[in-house]
């Protein structure tokens, strides 16, 4: 009986690891950067009316950077209601060559913190690359004003 107690505490023990270490990605399907055409980053809407800074990245050096961070981005704990900042949402969009996308919305500007799963959680990246907002922010792309829905304001 003792054997077949220490058996299962061993098995218990195994299983604990298992998935206690194990990490959910942000991205469920890795990014391929040679199947994106452009990075959309559309910062946190202020006044509609007057719109909000955006970026149109198109360069590949650049779209590598942003799928490497994105990549390597790792979801953590669910974020506690008086972390959130009461701001309007950035989005990153990665537009495919296929005419498809794929939207990541974060709280602000503030890219650790992620909409997912209909909870912001926060979100750690490899520590050798930039966040996304550091990225947009160095972008050598124009910056354009564009409304609520990413078009460009004249």
């Amino acid at each position: 009986m003792k054997k077949i107690a220490t058996n299962v505490s061993m098995l218990l023990l195994i299983l604990l690891m298992f998935t206690g270490c194990s990490e959910k990605q942000l991205i469920d399907e890795q990014l391929e950067s040679n199947n994106i055409d452009k990075v959309q980053v559309i910062t946190a809407m202020g006044n509609p009316e007057y719109g909000v800074d955006s970026k149109n990245i198109t360069d590949t050096k650049e779209i590598e950077l942003f799928v490497d961070t994105f990549n390597s981005g790792i979801i953590g704990d669910k974020v506690d209601d008086a972390d959130i900042s009461d701001v309007a949402a950035s989005s990153y969009y990665f537009y495919f060559n296929d005419g498809s996308y794929k939207r990541f919305t974060f709280n602000g500007n503030d890219t650790n913190i992620i909409w997912h799963d209909n909870n912001y959680y926060y979100v750690d990246y490899d520590e050798n690359l930039k966040t996304p907002f550091e990225l947009y922010d160095y972008s050598n792309a124009e910056v354009i004003v564009v409304d609520e829905k990413g078009d460009e304001i004249k």
